[in-house]
């Protein structure tokens, strides 16, 4: 029995079924330049779509993507990598982060812009100076400047003045920033946690990568190879069951919060759709070209964006959550057995799991020697989606399988169980 269930272990699969959803992306204008922009962030403000580009600066469309103007008066570094926006009293300012001199801001919507560099140093690899800012997190009166080279600064002033807070982050090169109440979260060669708005960071994880965002209780956090999520603030992370790929950029779509399903845009230039709150992946680029980096999504109204290197893409909310619907109706057509959550837990968990045909169906779980500790399903079920939940409450703390059997179909993950 152990040498079957560790085989079983090591062939089952980490990732969720890769049907492809019927929903289709649709190729949107570009601002008409000498190249296609590559399109590094995307923002939006009432019905206003704004857009850094690499090399391009800095562009504004009112329609929803159809038309585009430039807004560079003042703007002196077009090559932009990020943007930024808060409320000052009563007043919309919006950041963009540049490749080379710092920050920017506009309270018009970018009719003009003024430099908000003071305190922010420059970084010099070798080849030249410059002063890249590759994240701007804003709350309140707050801002944060993720910067490659001279990790993270923050100012209370819109940007009139900033102050080094890195006291505690080994990697000066800062990819992005996220906050959870009075938590900031850093990606910087490792993840980074505060909670003193950056006058100590304590690291919480050894891995990389470009990405983090903060959906509900939840902190997600995307690497070289795979996307990892916490739900004790950053104490410990368990990584999802979408592996091999790069995360460029992470996005929420809003659904109650709690419930919001999460993009993935890939450095390879693909789409990802978890409607589980990261723990599962499925594939979302019908339509989108191959191969063109998924560097940023924005939401006008009912309709999402995604911006790429050399174009912009658009799809309906609508469409995304009737392609889900389809997957996840009672007329499930593919065998899949999901991560239980939540993972680690205590006492209870819940494990879901699909089955394309009625048949009789087994859910057995086991310890870490192959013994069986108890069933959780051992009966005929219909096809489609169903779900568990087991209560671990006598049972001891550690790893452990779960193992599921319908017909000649069969698979296995492991859970943790932390009192």
């Amino acid at each position: 029995m152990r040498t079957t269930i560790f085989f079983l272990l090591l062939v089952s699969s980490l990732i969720c079924p890769t049907q492809l959803l019927e929903a289709q992306w649709v190729r949107t204008n570009t601002p008409e330049t000498a190249s296609p922009p590559w399109f590094e962030a995307l923002i939006t403000s009432g019905n206003n779509l704004f857009a850094g580009t690499w090399y391009f600066g800095f562009f504004l469309s009112t329609d929803h993507g159809l038309s585009w103007t430039s807004r560079d008066s003042g703007l002196t570094d077009h090559y932009v990598m990020s943007l930024g926006k808060s409320i000052i009293d009563s007043d919309t300012t919006i950041f963009a982060g540049t490749y080379g001199t710092g920050v920017f801001r506009t309270t018009n919507n970018g009719i003009t812009w003024t430099p908000a560099n003071s305190g922010l140093p420059v970084y010099n690899d070798g080849s030249g100076q410059f002063l890249t800012v590759q994240s701007i997190l804003s709350f309140g009166n707050k801002v944060f400047a993720a910067t490659y080279g001279q990790g993270v600064y923050s100012s209370t002033d819109a940007g009139d003045h900033w102050i080094a807070s890195n006291h505690g982050i080994a990697n000066s090169k800062v990819w992005s920033l996220a906050i959870k109440d009075t938590l900031i979260f850093a990606n910087a060669g490792g993840l980074f946690r505060t909670n003193n708005y950056g006058q100590s960071w304590d690291s919480v994880a050894p891995w990389s990568g470009e990405s983090i965002i903060v959906v509900g209780n939840r902190i997600i956090a995307g690497s070289e190879a795979v996307v990892f999520i916490s739900t004790d603030d950053g104490t410990s992370w368990v990584p999802s069951n979408g592996t091999g790929w790069s995360v460029r950029t992470l996005f929420a779509i809003p659904d109650g919060n709690q419930n919001a399903k999460l993009l993935a845009g890939e450095q390879e230039g693909r789409v990802w759709l978890s409607t589980d709150l990261g723990m599962n992946w499925m594939p979302m680029s019908n339509g989108m070209d191959n191969y063109t980096t998924v560097n940023s999504f924005a939401i006008i109204g009912e309709q999402l964006y995604a911006g790429c290197n050399g174009s912009i893409w658009t799809i309906p909310l609508a469409d995304i959550t009737t392609s889900v619907n389809l997957q996840k109706n009672p007329a499930a057509r593919h065998f899949s057995l999901g991560q239980n959550y939540p993972n680690p837990f205590n006492p209870t968990t819940t494990i879901s799991f699909s089955i394309p045909s009625q048949q009789f169906v087994s859910l057995k779980i086991y310890d870490m020697l192959g013994r069986e500790v108890t069933t959780l399903v051992s009966t005929e079920l219909p096809q489609g989606y169903h779900s568990v939940q087991w209560n671990a409450e006598n049972i001891p703390s550690g790893a452990y399988f779960y193992r599921l059997d319908a017909g000649t179909l069969k698979e296995v993950r492991s859970l943790v169980l932390l009192k």
